[in-house]
């Protein structure tokens, strides 16, 4: 085909000036359907020709575009001229168009409305279109091309000085046709433009370009979306090894920023490599020599942290990947896919930096998040929040088939493991949930969490097992506890706090009782625990409430008993039973109690307003000489002076007692909450009660009366406990005479 053969052929798709191409036509040109299909989306290519022109073998066209019928223009009609132009015997196209002043890409393509380069504002820009632009493999047929405004833009103002503070960069790049993950046409940018002079940033000397994209990104698992940004660009390194790192800008406020590796990660021949990005330190000495570095390292980080707005570099850090696995400890915790961080906290001091490890840590086929700062001790791997590991894998490979019993349906919902490589110790703490019912015959037991807290070490094994559990229709919990390694296990299981178990029910199911052999009895706060080293154990228990017996139709019993009994590692025992018992408005309170040192029996009787309480102990004596059996019984609100008089009376009959001056106020007292005390191996009787009241010249805390026989002789003591002139008298030594025929104390100024 020749200029004019086209130029007929050409001529019958033009009406009145109006040029409309389909994509089906008689043009011998697979460049133009190419170009009508892919640019135009099968949309005919329309223009309105104000001018034509043969010149050689081309045909020079002017005209416009009209509004609307071109995907990738702006709003309005379109002035635009190029040429029509043979190429191996067929047509091609090619036409530039100038686009208005203040032009932004979103003029053109809505998808980019919501994006950064919304705010891209440009002059001078024009795109350039040719049909044969794909024939070298790479599609460059539309060209965007424009002047990128910087000076007083609010999106370049705080990196201007990166810029050179220009008034404009001039940007570059194709525009290609894709679909975003609703199936709609978006653009395909990558526009450069370079800046004329390098800035300082730290020690390093960086040119800068900026950089516009607009893509559709997708990861591993097939997630898509479409997203456009602005960029500066700049290459760092030296040498053959130039590394391209980027920095997205936004609005956003943050006064940090980040440039960080752009691209596709590249290859390392050896940590000595990465002294041509930051000369450094000796990167391969600051790594334990347990890590192997393997034959190939990549690198998969690269980032500057600068502050824009103060023009100053925060922080430099790079992350390399290492091929082989690491031993934590040997046949145990073994790291995979590991990154070894370089972190310089101080640019100005590019000899010093802090290493972190990162790893994933393979837990029956679940990946953990491993991390360790070098050459720090611990390592720490943890789940991640939605993730879980079935019990049934991981007993498998630590045990081997079988591990688990039929119908276990466990999970390791939340999971931490953390090792000391130089010490040889690992642990785990872990959350456990899920369903084990184990048949014991004569009633199912039903697993339902676990708790789990292990430490393992040269010394050996200590840790913390916590479960709970289903019994007869109960919620119970159970532990196993080994603080250290040199200690015995503790058990412990007991009832759930808040909750009953019913020992009607329970016989119904262990003995074989009817439903209504036994009244409805319920018991709460049982609980039981015992050290397997020393043998100590402690077992509580009480009722839940009252246990009612409706003994006859005048007489309801009504029963409530706590027990608790103890162990220590001494093997002495100490403990306390208490029963309460009702009968219609009868009560009866008691406690019996015991350790090693006391034994007391305490009851209470009372009936409507009526009240009687006592108790009987035996105890060592309070100053030595064997023990002794005592009786206590509570008298209420009681006169001293009575009281006095009472005993003096009953050890010498007809005795009038007076107290001198001042003690004589002391006969006045009115005690309450007294005890009377009846020592029934000394065969003493005495009264005690807190006074706590200070009468100037004594302060008195506790006052009592003793009545006892000294060598076959009656006394009857008056004891004090406090301070009398300046000295303290305590409840071993009290202040104390014998009124019967002993002298008060003197009191300086008072009395005779």
């Amino acid at each position: 085909m020749d200029i004019q053969s086209f130029t007929t052929a050409l001529g019958r798709y033009i009406r009145n000036g109006l040029l409309e191409l389909p994509l089906q036509n008689d043009l011998p040109s697979p460049g133009l359907a190419a170009l009508i299909g892919d640019l135009w989306q099968g949309r005919p290519l329309k223009m309105l020709l104000r001018s034509q022109e043969v010149q050689g073998q081309s045909l020079l066209i002017r005209g416009t575009l009209p509004d609307g019928s071109c995907p990738f223009a702006p709003a309005g009609d379109l002035a635009f001229s190029g040429s029509f132009y043979l190429l191996d015997g067929g047509p091609e196209l090619t036409l530039s168009a100038a686009l208005p002043d203040g032009y932004r890409l979103p003029d053109s393509f809505r998808a980019l409305v919501a994006t950064p380069i919304q705010r891209a504002v440009f002059r001078d820009a024009s795109l350039t279109l040719d049909s044969a632009a794909n024939r070298t493999g790479e599609d460059r047929r539309l060209i965007f091309r424009g002047a990128l405004r910087i000076k007083n833009e609010p999106l370049f103002r705080p990196v201007g000085w990166m810029l050179g503070e220009p008034d404009s960069i001039a940007l570059e790049g194709a525009i290609r046709f894709g679909f975003d993950p609703d199936g709609a046409s978006v653009p395909l940018l990558s526009f450069t433009g370079s800046a004329r002079q390098p800035f300082e940033l730290g020690p390093f000397k960086l040119s800068a370009a900026i950089g516009i994209t607009a893509k559709v990104f997708e990861t591993a698992s097939s997630f898509r979306w479409y997203a456009g940004a602005v960029e500066i660009l700049i290459y760092f390194g030296a040498g053959d090894f130039r590394l391209p790192l980027s920095m997205p800008l936004d609005l956003d406020g943050s006064p940090l920023k980040v440039l960080s590796l752009r691209g596709d990660s590249p290859r390392l021949s050896s940590f000595s490599q990465l002294s041509s990005v930051v000369d450094g330190p000796d990167y391969g000495g600051l790594l334990p020599a347990q890590i192997p570095l393997g034959s190939r390292l990549q690198l998969t980080r690269l980032d500057l942290t600068l502050a824009p707005a103060l023009r100053q570099l925060s922080s430099v850090e790079i992350g390399v990947a290492l091929d082989a696995e690491v031993e934590i400890i040997p046949d145990v915790l073994t790291l995979e896919r590991t990154e070894i961080r370089f972190r310089f906290p101080n640019p100005r001091d590019l000899s010093r930096a802090s290493v972190r490890l990162g790893a994933v840590l393979d837990i029956a086929g679940v990946g953990l998040e491993a991390s360790m700062t070098l050459p720090g001790p611990i390592l720490e791997a943890q789940l991640a929040p939605d993730e879980s590991i079935p019990v049934s894998s991981l007993l498998r490979r630590f045990f081997g088939e079988g591990a688990l019993p039929d119908g276990a349906n466990f999970d390791v919902v939340e999971l931490l493991v953390t090792a000391e490589p130089r010490a040889q110790t690992y642990g785990f703490e872990g959350i456990i949930l899920g369903e084990l019912p184990l048949d014991l015959g004569l009633f199912t037991l039903t697993l339902e969490s676990l708790i789990l807290e292990a430490d393992f070490g040269p010394q050996g094994a200590a840790g913390r097992l916590a479960c709970g559990f289903q019994l007869l229709g109960t919620r119970f919990e159970a532990a196993a506890e080994k603080p250290t390694p040199g200690e015995a296990w503790v058990f412990s299981a007991g009832l759930v706090p808040g909750s009953t178990i019913s020992l009607s029910s329970a016989a119904e199911t262990l003995l074989g009782l009817p439903s209504d052999a036994l009244p409805e009895l319920a018991l709460e706060g049982v609980a039981f625990r015992i050290d397997s080293g020393s043998k100590a154990y402690a077992l509580t228990a009480r009722t839940a409430g009252f246990w009612e017996f409706q003994v006859t139709d005048d007489y309801l019993l009504r029963l409530a008993v706590d027990v608790r009994i103890e162990r220590d590692a001494a093997r002495k025992l100490s403990g306390e039973l208490t029963g309460e018992l009702f009968v219609n408005d009868f009560r009866v309170l008691t406690t019996y109690s015991f350790d090693p040192g006391v034994r007391r029996l305490q009851l209470e009787i009372q009936y409507q307003d009526l009240r009687l309480a006592a108790s009987i102990s035996s105890e060592q004596k309070p100053l030595g000489g064997g023990r002794r059996t005592v009786l206590r019984v509570d008298l209420g609100t009681l006169d001293l002076g009575a009281a006095l008089r009472y005993l003096a009376d009953v050890a010498a009959p007809g005795l009038d007692i007076t107290l001198d001056e001042p003690w004589d106020l002391l006969m006045n007292l009115q005690l309450t909450n007294t005890v009377l005390v009846i020592d029934l191996t000394d065969k003493s009787v005495g009264f005690e009660t807190r006074v706590d009241k200070n009468f100037g010249f004594v302060s008195v805390d506790t006052a009592g009366l003793l009545y006892y026989k000294k060598a076959g002789k009656p006394a009857v003591d008056l004891r004090i406990t406090g301070r009398f002139l300046g000295t303290s008298y305590p409840a071993d030594k009290p202040l104390s005479w014998n009124v019967l025929d002993g002298k008060a104390p003197d009191v300086p100024g008072r009395g005779s």
